[in-house]
């Protein structure tokens, strides 16, 4: 039996064991929950000092809901099947424990509620927190207890609600796993709708890890389904939105599109004139060609600004962190999932690309036979603006 197949065998009899009535259709097991479905789309076997290390890649999804969770489950072992067992186990106590709580009949009792305010249009939404049981290894209470006192989900804040859209509430899940021996570093892996999520590995990082020579790890699924209808209760979590709706970066590419030839004013007096803010389309003109071409001119080894400059009441220009700005960070999340999912097509890409100011000095470079390489772009002025408009959700 193909190591695959294994994997399917030990976690529908997993599931059995646990009482519930995993079914076979094809090459998925019905695991007992909704329409939810899992698949093993691969596996690595690697053995290292007499160990066997199983990685599962697991494919968790629900036709009914449209949602496909990925996921890498990893076991140790003395023997394939005991390390088969032990990533069957982990998946079995992280994700389908949270995908029970939050999709089963009867619905769990959410961990929290998290209230999402659009600090802008002043929209609101809630969320229902679902948090597979906290998995931690490594001795003594000295990572549960600060966590228990502030649980994970309380800790992402800003980074969190930039992904929680109150104009358009959707289910989202969460991956957060942090590992190693704190004085050798710690690896921190997180992941928002199946996509890496710095912020959320930072957070990771940032725990009080235990200055010892020990292994230590913690580990936690969780999903987050909107809540229509009915007051959140009183102890919920509440973050301001600063990040536009995902629909304002689409407005604002959409424009362009129909009108491939407008100039950066004519682009946002065009915005500003189907009803968004002043502030956020001279925000969007400058981000959306600026994100768009960093891959490019990485290619090229030059080094893209880590900074833009804008101008204070005093007409003094003032140099502000890129990543520090909710709007940025917002267009280089929703343009990199755009592309991936094609919803931005490549020739709109490539078009945003080219507008970017830094592609630009680039090319003046070039013709005039000016070496770019190991160059750094100096920051990138903001037009239109002041810092006063930069000053709320800037961190």
């Amino acid at each position: 039996m193909d190591l695959k197949k294994q994997v399917m065998a030990v976690l529908r009899e997993s599931l059995h064991q646990h009482g519930w009535l995993p079914l076979p259709v094809k090459d998925q097991v019905l695991i007992g929950v909704a329409d939810w479905r899992v698949s093993c789309t691969e596996v690595q076997h690697n053995a290292h000092s007499g160990a066997h290390i199983i990685g599962a890649s697991l494919a968790v999804e629900s036709p009914g809901w449209g949602l496909v969770l990925h996921e890498m489950a990893t076991g140790v072992g003395a023997t394939v099947k005991e390390a088969i067992a032990e990533a069957v186990r982990a998946w079995q106590h992280g994700q389908f424990e949270v995908l029970r709580d939050a999709f089963g009949t009867p619905e769990a009792v959410p961990a929290t509620h998290i209230v999402v305010r659009d600090a802008a249009g002043g929209q609101a939404a809630t969320w229902a927190v679902y948090e597979s049981d906290l998995q931690v290894v490594g001795p003594g209470e000295s990572l549960i207890g600060p966590i228990r006192a502030q649980p994970l989900v309380a800790r992402l804040g800003a980074p969190l609600a930039d992904q929680l859209d109150p104009t358009a509430p959707a289910i989202h899940w969460i991956k957060l796993y942090g590992g190693g021996v704190p004085r050798a570093g710690v690896h921190a892996d997180a992941w928002f709708d199946n996509r890496d999520w710095p912020p959320g590995a930072a957070m990771l990082r940032g725990l009080r890890w235990p200055s010892d020579d020990h292994y230590h790890a913690v580990r936690q699924f969780l999903i987050l389904r909107p809540v229509a209808g009915e007051a959140a209760p009183p102890e919920s979590l509440h973050v301001e939105r600063y990040a536009p709706p995902t629909a304002a970066m689409a407005q604002a590419v959409a424009a362009l599109e129909a009108q491939p030839d407008l100039e950066d004013d004519a682009w946002a007096a065009a915005l500003i004139a189907q009803g968004m803010a002043s502030r956020l389309a001279y925000k969007l003109i400058t981000f959306l060609p600026l994100v768009a071409a960093r891959e490019l001119v990485t290619s090229l080894d030059v080094i893209p600004a880590s900074q833009f400059a804008v101008a204070n009441s005093a007409g003094e220009w003032v140099e502000l962190p890129l990543e520090g700005d909710p709007v940025y960070r917002a267009v280089r999340w929703w343009l990199a999932g755009s592309l991936a999912n094609r919803t931005v097509s490549p020739d709109i890409y490539k078009e945003l690309a080219v507008r970017s100011v830094e592609i630009a000095v680039i090319n003046h470079a070039l013709h005039n036979k000016v070496d770019i390489k190991g160059a750094r772009m100096a920051a990138v002025r903001v037009e239109g603006l002041t810092t006063e408009d930069f000053e709320t959700g800037c961190s």
